[in-house]
């Protein structure tokens, strides 16, 4: 009999040897699938060190340096920029400019000593800067050269180095960064050439 209540009393009040109840972590309810995280955006189309140079055989005593364009879009164009067979840097053009593109071809590279881009290079990179990147020969596009920049608003008829491409956000077209990375890899080389006397060509297709 005293079996009967004991067991009615620890049915009803519990002993000190039951195990506590287990509490549920309310932010992880049950039966219930986790949300993935967002995955990352992927840069377009990389990194410029993964770029491949091309074929050929290059004269390190010249400089030959060839655009070519790899991606047109309505708003902008891609471009890969090479000196000697090695990949530089992606550029990027604006394609909805009255202007157009510069047309396939090849044009001397001269360097600029006047105007207010001149003059804010020259304020930015003292002594590295000896004269803008100017493409010369082109009818309509006496004032095309390369320069630094992200989108198809910073340029007209010229051309915008850059590190990476990406889109722009909420909207289709594209820009590049680390632009002055890219244009600081390029131009101190063909601008030491050019004070020195060299001759310098760009091939455009």
């Amino acid at each position: 009999m005293m079996d009967f209540f004991r067991r009615i009393f620890q049915f009803l009040f519990g002993t000190k040897d039951s195990p506590a109840p287990i509490e549920e972590n309310p932010t992880q309810p049950r039966d219930q699938t986790p949300t993935p995280p967002p995955q990352p955006e992927t840069h377009l189309p990389g990194e410029m060190e993964n770029e491949p140079d091309l074929e050929g055989i290059f004269p390190d005593s010249a400089f030959n340096l060839r655009l070519i364009r790899f991606d047109f879009g309505t708003e902008d164009t891609l471009g890969k920029l090479y000196i000697n067979g090695k990949f530089r840097c992606y550029t990027l053009e604006n394609s909805r400019s009255g202007k157009g593109l510069l047309p396939p071809g090849t044009y001397p590279l001269s360097l600029k000593t006047t105007g207010g881009r001149h003059a804010t290079y020259l304020y930015r990179f003292k002594d590295q800067h000896k004269g803008i990147l100017s493409i010369t020969g082109a009818a309509g596009f006496e004032a095309a050269c390369i320069h630094i920049g992200n989108r198809v608003e910073d340029t007209t008829g010229s051309i915008i180095s850059g590190t990476y491409i990406q889109r722009q956000t909420g909207s289709s077209f594209r820009e590049v960064w680390f632009s002055d990375k890219a244009y600081m890899k390029i131009y101190p080389a063909i601008s030491e050439y050019l004070v020195n006397g060299g001759n310098v060509s760009i091939i455009i297709s």
